[in-house]
This record gives structure tokens, C-alpha cells and sequence, in this order.
């Protein structure tokens, strides 16, 4: 999974896309799935559901508080690249790991784009699966660890696949090559984002992996029971075994007694026990059906706070002239926090207490409730900070318009005393009274500013 923020061409700095459209140049098109019936709450449902239903953009009227979840739509990356036939190999220092590409479109098992515009953020899943004859709890803890570091691992190198790939693949050497990093992969898919949307991933030099695994009742009961849960702690954290992990009570999740849940910032990890049929329905029904929906839906709440966060801390609170602007900024933020909320954040999702459970356990474990709670104090704190700064501008503002109305008035006040010094009613003391008349209005128009000035400041 790999987290990104979308701006707008030309503002990189305020939360929101209100009328996201995706390019027509896009690799991507609005993905069609369905969500399974009468499993969440019939309004989550229905907003998860409009997020897949597979009309364009032109077809459908898009909210900025929707999901939009888009498939990759290029033939010829799906003849090649995706192809579940072709077999990559992760090269690390003694050995290599194989594994393939899902592609089914119809479910989240194959490449998918999701977009959140009310937040600006974005999410690229890339669903993988290990091609090696076993796959053991060491040997995943090996490719997470090696394949979440964007910026130190070896290529990837395409092994073997059907024949049709072969001349699809010449044509993308250009760009990616029979080798190519991850990131490098990354970037090719998002590309056409740039010309309306520049994007950014949250963290450049690593990617959030999520992994489902299946295990023997046996091979459990054989081992001990705080070496297998470190194991699965490990592959959580993208860690392998040279981390000496400590046990924590909280970190394991337990919905059923043969399945495991461990979810960290790192990455999260999904362990059932039982033979190889009821892995395949699980994952292709637990999994795809319920558990990723909630897990991308929370993954996606992270992100959201996160770039609100950032939005906070973008806006200007020094500068007198800035604090207007900046709160009208502020104000923007927290309406579409408001909305994000109404819209996206649920107390429970379903009737199934095995889903509330996973549900809660995710939001705890990545943060969602202190991020959430971390926004809202900063919101409230920089709100109070710039009210305070714009009142005492035009507090600032009032003295000055009365100062004006003073000094207007004591120019008035002169000019009238020059103008009846010249009548003769006083010219028996030799025009000297307008003299008099203008300082006696000059003193008495200091000591009013003084004692405006001396009232402000108590």
C-alpha cells in the first residue's frame, strides 16, 4: 500500500478537491465490485458500494466526501505487468523470493487506485502473492522487510511468462524495463496524475504492506506460543527475526480461535489456522469481502488526519495582514474535517461483533483516535490564536479611526477659532484669541488621545 497527497495544480497548500475528476489520460477507470449484502450498516454499504459501481465520471454526480476506487484499465500493463502468469523474483543477499501479481478486477485482489478528494489524499494497492513451493512465517517476515524499503532494495526481475507478454514488454522498456525498482513502478502508474493532481507519497522510502497467511493447527501447537506471536508481530512491522521484538498484550488481536489480527503503523498482518480450503474461501470471502474493505476504509482515516495535520501547519498565524486570510483558511479546514467525519468515521459498521471488533482494533492501533483527537486540539488552539490576533487588529484599527476623527476634529475646531478671531466681536483682543483658541483645542485633543491610549492598554 502506498499513501499519497494530491494537490492541486498551482496550491499546495489548502485540504480538499471539490470537483476531482481523473484525467482522461489516466491508466485508471472507476473500478466495478460489490459489497457484500447485509454485512455492514445499510448506509456504510451504500457509501462503499457508490465508490465501485463503475460509472464514469460523466455518468454519476462525484461528492468530494466519496471513495472513488479506479482499476487499472491498460491492456497491455494487464498482458504484461500484471499478468498473474509472470513471476518476479526480490533479490536479497543470500537468496531471492518469487512472487506474482494478483489481477482480479472484480475484488481488491488486483491493482487499485482509491481517491479521497474531500481529504486529498490517495492510496495505490499493489496485491502480491509468494510463488515459492512453501511459504513459511520466516519467509514473509524476509519479503516484507525487503519489500517495504523503497529506497534500498534490489530490482525486480521478471522470470517468466507466456508469450504474449514477450512483445507488450519491449514496448515498455522505456519506461520500466524487464527490471525496475518499486518505486520506479510506483511512479510510472501515478504519472498521469501530475498534469492536474501532483502527488507526493506520505513516505517516500517505504511502502505500508498488509499480508494474509494461513498456518497449520499442527505447526502452531508445535511451537511455542510467544515465538509465533513475536513472528507475527514481526511481519506487522515489516521487521525480520534480528528484531528483538517485546510481547505486548495489546498488539494481538484475537476475533475467532483460529484467527489472528496484528496491526501497526508498519504494516499490518492477518493469520488464520485450518487446512488449504478453508484458507482459499476465507480469503476470498473474509478477507476481500469484509475485512479489507475495513481495513483500507480506517488506512484511509490515518492519511486523511495526517494531511489535515499538515494543512494546520501550513497556515500562517504571524503577520498581521495574514490573520484574515488565515483564518478563512482554518475555517475551510474544519469544514471539511466536519464533513470527513459525518461522512467516513463510524462508531460500529455492522451487526457482526467479529467486524466491530477488527474495526475498533484498526482505528487504535494506527491512531485514528489520537490523530483525530490531536487535529480537533490544534483546530481549536490556532482558531483561538488567530480570533485573538484579529481582534486586536481591529481593535488597532478602532484607535486609529478615533485618533483620525480626533485630530479631524481639532483641525476643524482651529480653522473655525481662526475664522471668528477675524470677526469684530473679537477684535478687541487684537486677534490674539485665536491663538489661544488653538491650543486650548490642541491640549484638550492630546490629553483625549492619551486617555484613550492609557484605557486600551488596561
Amino acid at each position: 500500500m502506498f499513501p499519497f497527497t494530491l494537490m492541486r495544480r498551482g496550491d499546495n497548500t489548502d485540504v480538499g478537491l471539490d470537483g476531482f475528476r481523473m484525467p482522461a489520460n489516466a491508466l485508471w477507470k472507476p473500478a466495478q465490485m460489490n459489497v457484500e449484502a447485509d454485512v455492514f450498516f445499510a448506509h456504510i454499504q451504500s457509501f462503499l458500494q457508490k465508490s465501485v459501481d463503475g460509472k464514469t465520471d460523466g455518468e454519476k454526480e462525484i461528492s468530494a466526501c466519496d471513495f472513488m476506487v479506479y482499476s487499472c484499465v491498460s491492456e497491455k500493463l494487464n498482458q504484461w505487468l500484471f499478468n498473474a502468469e509472470n513471476v518476479y523474483e526480490l533479490q536479497l543477499k543470500n537468496r531471492s523470493l518469487l512472487f506474482s501479481f494478483y489481477n482480479d478486477r472484480q475484488s481488491f485482489l488486483s491493482p487499485k487506485l482509491v481517491v479521497y478528494p474531500d481529504a486529498s489524499v490517495g492510496l495505490l494497492m499493489l496485491p502480491v502473492s509468494l510463488k515459492e513451493p512453501r511459504v513459511d512465517m520466516k519467509m514473509l517476515m524476509d519479503f516484507n522487510y525487503h519489500v517495504q524499503k523503497l529506497a534500498k532494495q534490489e530490482k525486480l526481475i521478471v522470470l517468466t511468462g507466456p508469450e504474449r507478454a514477450v512483445a507488450g514488454r519491449q514496448k515498455f522498456d522505456a519506461a520500466l524495463g524487464e527490471s525496475f525498482y518499486l518505486a520506479d513502478l510506483v511512479d510510472y502508474l501515478l504519472k498521469s496524475l501530475n498534469d492536474a493532481y501532483p502527488w507526493q507519497l506520505f513516505t517516500p522510502r517505504r511502502c505500508h504492506v498488509f499480508s494474509y497467511f494461513n498456518v497449520c493447527q499442527e505447526e502452531v501447537e508445535r511451537a511455542e506460543a510467544v515465538e509465533w506471536k513475536d513472528d507475527l508481530l514481526r511481519i506487522a512491522r515489516c521487521q525480520n527475526s534480528d528484531y528483538q521484538v517485546m510481547p505486548q498484550d495489546d498488539a494481538v488481536k484475537q476475533t475467532f480461535r483460529n484467527v489472528y489480527i496484528a496491526v501497526n503503523v508498519e504494516g499490518g498482518a492477518m493469520m488464520t489456522m485450518g487446512n488449504l480450503q478453508f484458507y482459499q474461501e476465507f480469503m476470498t470471502n473474509n478477507l476481500v469481502q469484509r475485512y479489507l474493505w475495513l481495513y483500507v476504509l480506517v488506512f484511509i482515516q490515518r492519511y486523511s488526519l495526517i494531511n489535515m495535520a499538515r494543512g494546520i501547519g501550513a497556515i500562517d498565524n504571524d503577520g498581521d495582514r495574514k490573520n484574515i486570510v488565515s483564518l478563512k483558511r482554518l475555517r475551510s479546514l474544519s469544514d471539511h474535517l466536519t464533513r470527513i467525519k459525518v461522512n467516513s468515521y463510524f462508531s460500529d459498521v455492522s451487526d457482526y461483533t467479529q467486524h466491530n471488533e477488527f474495526y475498533h482494533f484498526c482505528c487504535e492501533r494506527l491512531g485514528v483516535v489520537r490523530l483525530l483527537a490531536d487535529v480537533e486540539q490544534k483546530m481549536q488552539t490556532l482558531d483561538d490564536c488567530l480570533r485573538q490576533k484579529v481582534e486586536q487588529r481591529n481593535e488597532f484599527m478602532q484607535l486609529m479611526l478615533t485618533i483620525f476623527v480626533i485630530f479631524l476634529t481639532l483641525f476643524s475646531g482651529i480653522n473655525d477659532g481662526l475664522q471668528l478671531s477675524d470677526r469684530d466681536f473679537f477684535s478687541f483682543v487684537g486677534g490674539e484669541i485665536s491663538l489661544w483658541v488653538g491650543r486650548l483645542l490642541f491640549a484638550c485633543g492630546i490629553a483625549a488621545v492619551l486617555l484613550i491610549v492609557l484605557r486600551r492598554k488596561k
